[in-house]
């Protein structure tokens, strides 16, 4: 193998990795292989939020475990507190 080829197929691999979801109604362009690594990139504490995956409520248990795949739908529901 070349040095050339090697070089295209590193640069192949790296594209790959990146997907396009929709986080909260949002497209967005993300390399990620699960739910946790989405919420690490976007600096969110999973003891905060429930993440819903295309309509299914994933377990926080799983979210390390989960994988996004291109075109996933991605909704946090952040917990507030307060009320009355």
């Amino acid at each position: 193998m070349s040095l050339l080829s090697l070089h295209v197929y590193s640069h192949t691999h790296t594209v790959e990795n990146i997907m396009q979801i929709t986080i909260n109604g949002k497209p967005e362009e993300l390399q990620a292989d699960t739910i946790m690594d989405v919420l690490k990139q976007k600096d969110i504490d999973p003891h905060m939020v429930a993440v819903e995956l295309n309509t299914q409520i994933v377990e926080r248990d799983r979210l390390e475990s989960t994988n996004v795949q291109d075109g996933d739908k991605v909704e946090f529901l952040f917990y507030m507190g307060g009320g009355a």
